[in-house]
This record gives C-alpha cells, structure tokens and sequence, in this order.
C-alpha cells in the first residue's frame, strides 16, 4: 500500500515568512506541538512549542519580529506519496519520528502518523496469516 491511500493527518503549516508569534497562535488554536514551515506548499523546516520557548521566549525575543525560518530546524525529513508505507515506517523509525510529512509533485498533502503505519503493518500481517 502507499502512503498516499493510508488516513493522512491534517498538516499543520505555516509560511516561511510567517513570524513565530504567528505560529504560536497556529499551535495553540490547533492544540498541536509541531509545525511544519513550507515554502510554495513544499516542507522546509519544522518548530515546536519547545523550539519556541527556547529560541524566543527565554532569550527575550519578540516573537512578532523573529520569523519561522529563524528559528526552523531543517531540513525536515518527508516521504513521498507513491512510497510503500513499510518504507516509510522504517524511515520513521530510523529517524525516531512519531509523525512524517508526505509529498506529492513537491507539495505537502498531509502528514502520516506512526501509529497509522503500524496499523497497516498489522492489517497486512494478519492478511496473510
């Protein structure tokens, strides 16, 4: 099965241009810790609530001058949509990823969880017993 046909997670994003105050509000509204940073639709960085606090808030910053791309880790580690979601779930762990961007064509279209992963891991496993 590929990734595309497995139940994708909503992608949480904002611009690059976007200022961490903005994101901050992004994360709270959504009740998320993570954040992806795209440029054009396509995943550039990430920034969670803990890269906020740390870059921002303790070193005094104002975090509607500071722009996400300041900020961002990156690059942010994606896979495609026309993987095989055993590829993917193995990238996931060799990275220790809970949650994966996924591309199609350079554009972000959701986010594949782990948990999703392993459910399909699971359904072709008992699929074949």
């Amino acid at each position: 099965m590929h990734v595309k046909n497995a139940a994708l997670a909503k992608a949480l994003s904002c611009a690059k241009g976007s200022s961490v105050y903005e994101a901050a509000k992004s994360l709270k509204k959504a009740r998320e810790r993570h954040i992806l940073v795209v440029d054009k639709h396509k995943p550039i960085g990430i920034i969670s609530a803990v890269d906020i606090v740390s870059a921002v808030v303790a070193e005094g910053k104002d975090a509607k001058t500071v722009k996400v791309e300041d900020i961002m880790i990156a690059p942010v580690c994606s896979v495609n949509a026309d993987d095989e979601i055993i590829s993917a779930y193995f990238t996931m762990i060799g990275k220790n990823l809970f949650s994966c961007p996924v591309i199609e064509k350079d554009k972000l279209i959701g986010v594949l969880t782990l948990q999703e992963a392993l459910k399909y891991i699971k359904e072709a496993h008992n699929a074949r017993s």
